[in-house]
């Protein structure tokens, strides 16, 4: 294995056994908002100086699945 491959390998093996921490919520500072949706399910992730501060995800029904976007 090159050296280059076992630094990916490394780096992608820490990223998946350190879990994000969330940050509490300064209302004096400014979030930034991320939103992901597409036909199954859709999520939501809020930031804050570059740190996670919360996280929704959610799977979308049959019924859910009809309704409009800004529902």
């Amino acid at each position: 294995m090159s050296k280059t491959s076992l630094n990916a390998f490394e780096t992608r093996k820490t990223k998946l056994f350190e879990a994000p921490v969330l940050t509490f919520p300064n209302f004096d500072q400014v979030f930034e908002v991320e939103c992901d949706a597409n036909g199954v399910g859709f999520s939501v992730v809020l930031i804050q100086n570059k740190c996670l501060t919360a996280y929704f995800s959610q799977k979308l029904n049959g019924s859910r699945k009809k309704d409009h976007t800004y529902d």
